[in-house]
């Protein structure tokens, strides 16, 4: 039998976990220095996450590069947060964690973000859509972030426009509300890494 999957708890203890590391470091949420590299530490904390749920399944989770033969032009995809794949990757470095990948191995591809509003909802569209062109169909898609924007005041609206491009979109918490896994989205993303 497969456990109930409780998307709230584990969104709120993933949430809680990255909260408590910039509380540890004394960061002001409002501001800083070195974006990309607080974003990688959250990164890392959604690959480690991820990883604990697909633990005995013949998958590994990377971040890095599709390569896809038949685009002789450009095999190599641009960037990719993460990607969840099967088998052994081209070349795998586990020093950074990152691999570079066949097209046909990859199972699902995640765009992290710190913050989700429009301006980033617009460039992970971007993004995921550019990937998918390295993939072949199906492959699944996700964006997967640590908070919403408390300005984004049309829901449906954003849910709508996330689900034209991704499967799975995961907000830990809505901000300015103790909402955590907005939308059921990662009690939905369980679901789908269960049936990978």
């Amino acid at each position: 039998m497969v456990p109930k999957i409780d998307g709230k708890r584990e969104a709120e203890k993933l949430y809680t976990k990255y909260q408590k590391m910039w509380e540890d470091i004394g960061y002001n949420l409002k501001g800083g220095n070195n974006p990309s590299i607080f974003g990688g530490f959250f990164e890392g904390l959604v690959m480690k996450f991820i990883d604990e749920k697909i633990k005995g399944k013949n998958l590994k989770i990377k971040k890095g590069l599709i390569k896809n033969e038949s685009l002789k032009q450009c095999p190599l995809s641009p960037q990719v947060d993460i990607i969840i794949y099967s088998g052994r990757g081209l070349y795998e470095c586990p020093i950074t964690n990152t691999a570079i990948v066949k097209s046909e191995q990859v199972k699902l591809i995640i765009e992290v973000k710190s913050y989700l509003d429009k301006p980033t909802i617009v460039s992970s569209k971007t993004q995921i859509e550019k990937i998918k062109n390295w993939c072949p169909a199906p492959v699944k898609s996700c964006v997967f972030a640590y908070a919403l924007s408390m300005r984004v005041i049309d829901e449906d609206k954003i849910k709508s426009t996330l689900f034209d491009f991704c499967d799975n979109f995961v907000v830990l918490r809505r901000y300015n509300k103790d909402v955590y896994d907005y939308g059921g989205g990662l009690t939905a993303f369980l679901n789908t890494l269960n049936n990978l």
